[in-house]
């Protein structure tokens, strides 16, 4: 859900509740903050040691940015990527945005940011995945994040992490 400079927090929902899913809603950090019963607060170098557990998806994974204008359609185009059965997609994150507009990181190393920003993704990928209706019936192929109208500066940083990321830019 979120990422200061000292814990991780994650948000516990409500068990019946697809928060990655658009049919509950259009944004997944709306749809965490409306239907969170807990959090949980993680120390970052505990959060790290998940992360480094759950490893990066599979070389294999098509992974996109789709960053964009606000009210340029790319929240229907991430609605369509969530509908194909071997795609994940997670429109606007909030956690990216501690890494693409705030200051938080800006004292920590740049190897620091991006083992956070990674252990960011590698969690994100792992929870939607598993948050799938059909996770089961075959493996997901396909990963797309659309952060926050602003958050295209988080770009660099996933390109140095992720060398085949693919960058979609929507605009109108």
């Amino acid at each position: 859900m979120a990422i200061d400079k000292r814990f991780a927090v994650f948000a516990v929902c409500e068990r019946d509740i697809n928060v990655y899913s658009h049919t509950v809603g259009p944004f997944f950090y709306i749809n965490q903050f409306n239907h969170c019963t807990h959090l949980i607060r993680v120390p970052l170098e505990s959060f790290i040691r998940l992360a480094g557990q759950v490893g990066d998806p599979s070389p294999k994974v098509k992974f996109v940015l789709l960053s964009n204008t606000g009210r340029c359609g790319s929240t229907l185009l991430t609605q369509l990527f969530e509908q194909l059965s071997n795609t994940v997609a997670i429109s606007e994150p909030e956690v990216l945005m501690e890494f693409s507009q705030n200051n938080t990181f800006d004292a920590f190393p740049k190897a620091r940011q991006h083992l956070l920003l990674q252990a960011c993704i590698r969690l994100l990928f792992k929870s939607a995945s598993q948050s799938k209706e059909n996770k089961d019936q075959g493996e997901i192929d396909s990963f797309v994040i659309k952060p926050k109208a602003h958050g295209i500066f988080v770009a660099k940083s996933l390109n140095l992490l992720y060398p085949n990321i693919k960058n979609l830019y929507m605009y109108r």
